[in-house]
């Protein structure tokens, strides 16, 4: 709990809720790119051009964007949560709503100018995370860290992260209520599993 009041602690030098406030969640906005940058992770501007180029044959930096976009139109605020993914289809492209998590995910696997993407799935979850902060986990280096998965697939990570939000979520719901933004909602059980991590990882390699 002490993690939590330091990290959403009035003048506090983190993210909530500079990162969080999303006010309009029913649309990804070309704004909305700029957001990974509140969670130190910044988007070089020549890569969000890409994104938002328009073309008769769009490019993977622009397939990327609808792919995200596509999580945003259809899936709702709220109601689609990270624990009602069934455990055996967290790395399956499908027509539900965390399918097309999935696929956005695997959106950002391509090679640019023969290397790979410089978009991730870190990208993916930090840009959806404020959009569906009830469905997408963050995902980063600190994340990976803690649940010992530094040069595990996605899919391992999210199978270790799903068990353990889920076992815990309780607990994460009573650490997660009261905070609220100045839209009216509440941080949700994700967030605060994501900042009691980072936190922790923080104050161990500081």
């Amino acid at each position: 709990m002490s993690w939590l009041d330091e990290y959403c602690s009035l003048g506090s030098r983190y993210a909530w809720p500079s990162y969080d406030l999303d006010l309009n969640p029913k649309e990804l906005l070309p704004t909305d790119l700029l957001s990974p940058g509140l969670l130190s992770y910044p988007i070089k501007g020549k890569y969000l051009e890409r994104m938002l180029v328009s073309g008769e044959e769009p490019g993977p930096y622009e397939r990327l964007f609808r792919a995200m976009r596509l999580v945003v139109e259809q899936s709702e605020y709220g109601r689609d949560k990270f624990e009602d993914v069934p455990s055996d289809m967290l790395w399956e492209v499908n027509k539900s709503t965390w399918g097309l998590v999935v696929a956005a995910a695997q959106a950002a696997r391509f090679r640019d100018e023969g290397r790979s993407s410089n978009l991730t799935s870190v990208a993916v979850s930090k840009i959806l995370h404020r959009k569906r902060p009830h469905l997408i986990p963050l995902i980063d280096r600190r994340v990976r860290s803690f649940y010992g998965a530094m040069r595990s697939s996605d899919q391992e990570l999210l199978e270790r992260l799903h068990s353990d939000y889920c076992t815990n979520l309780s607990e994460l719901k009573t650490l997660a209520e009261g905070r609220r933004l100045a839209n009216g909602h509440e941080m949700t059980p994700l967030r605060a599993l994501d900042i009691v991590i980072w936190m922790e990882v923080e104050k161990i390699t500081a």
